[in-house]
């Protein structure tokens, strides 16, 4: 009686033990079969297929679908098939895959291989988004969409280039956006600006030195000026002291008592207006009568009557022209 509960234990085993197929696989008869692809056995155990005929996905079929060839009486993908890459019975070595026909090595995460070279879509200017999708001239590749370069300071956000510092859509990251009543501070939401700030149009800024909000929210200084304790300024970085002829520009003669003569090559056939400043860069005086034609490449200037000895600036703008002249008043 031992032996035959022996002999059932042993028969039992077997039976486990044959019936432990892969993933995907069936034991029909004793042996490990795929269901979609036996023709012996398709879509069930004993499904013969008639002759002639292929099992595709467990069902009888004359052929293989569209972008699939038989191989081995199984039907595959010999773009992808490791096992029969680019064509039957062509195998990829040892840690390698099938990639369009041909055996290659894996790219690292976040890369796919296009035109045989490992490329991340969400960065590559010649394939963004897509492989072989390039970018036109000029713009870059961001998140997988071609797009113009942000200026210094901005990045690309929903296709929007925004400060990180100062938006409260985007404080900090993009779509980190900060709570009703809250603004961007330095790229972290806060209730109020830092201390010497002031909220102008949802930034903070420096009413001291900003020059689209120069002593107030909105008080934008002119093309030459800077903001200067809260008053806009000239901007003397671009001087010119010219006392020859080698100058695109110089005033004679200089120092200067009452009338001035400024010649220019540039500024023939241009109007021309001319600002005074004090060493301080603050405006003096500005008037249409100085508006005159250039056409001879000589314009002679008188002096505002205030002026009293020391150094001047004389700012002269064209349509395509802005030279600052530093002077001294005897």
């Amino acid at each position: 009686m031992k032996k035959i509960l022996v002999l059932i234990c042993i028969f039992i085993a077997c039976i486990n033990c044959y019936s432990q197929c892969p993933p995907g696989q069936t034991l029909c008869g004793g042996t490990c079969v795929d269901l979609n692809s036996n023709s012996n056995h398709c879509g069930a155990c004993g499904s013969t297929c008639p002759p002639g005929q292929i099992c595709v996905n467990g069902t009888c079929a004359t052929s293989c679908p569209p972008g699939q060839t038989l191989c081995g009486g199984v039907c595959v993908d010999a773009n992808s098939n490791a096992n029969n890459c680019g064509a039957c019975g062509n195998i990829c070595p040892p840690g390698q895959i099938c990639v369009n026909g041909t055996c290659a090595t894996p790219c690292p995460s976040g890369q796919i291989l296009c035109g045989g070279i490992c490329v991340d879509l969400s960065s590559n200017s010649n394939n963004c988004g897509a492989c072989g999708n390039a970018c036109p001239p000029g713009q870059i590749c961001v998140n997988g969409t071609c797009a113009t370069p942000c200026p210094s300071g901005q990045i690309l956000c929903g296709g929007i280039c925004v400060d990180l510092s100062s938006n409260s859509n985007n404080c900090g990251a993009c779509g980190n956006a900060c709570p009703s009543g809250q603004i961007c501070v330095n790229g972290t939401c806060a209730t109020s600006c830092p201390t010497g700030q002031t909220l102008c149009g949802g930034i903070c800024v420096d009413l001291n030195s900003n020059s689209n909000n120069c002593g107030a929210c909105g008080n934008t200084c002119p093309t030459g000026q800077i903001c200067v304790n809260g008053t806009c300024t000239l901007n003397t970085t671009n001087i010119v002291i010219p006392n020859n002829n080698t100058s695109d520009i110089f005033a004679y003669p200089n120092p200067v008592s009452e009338n001035m003569s400024i010649k220019s090559q540039t500024l023939i056939d241009s109007k021309v207006t001319i600002k005074f400043y004090d060493s301080k860069g603050t405006l003096i005086e500005i008037s249409n009568e100085l508006k005159k034609d250039f056409s001879d490449g000589i314009l002679t200037i008188q002096l505002p009557d205030m002026l009293s000895k020391g150094i001047y600036y004389l700012n002269i703008e064209s349509q395509t022209f802005n030279k600052i002249i530093k002077i001294s008043k005897q």
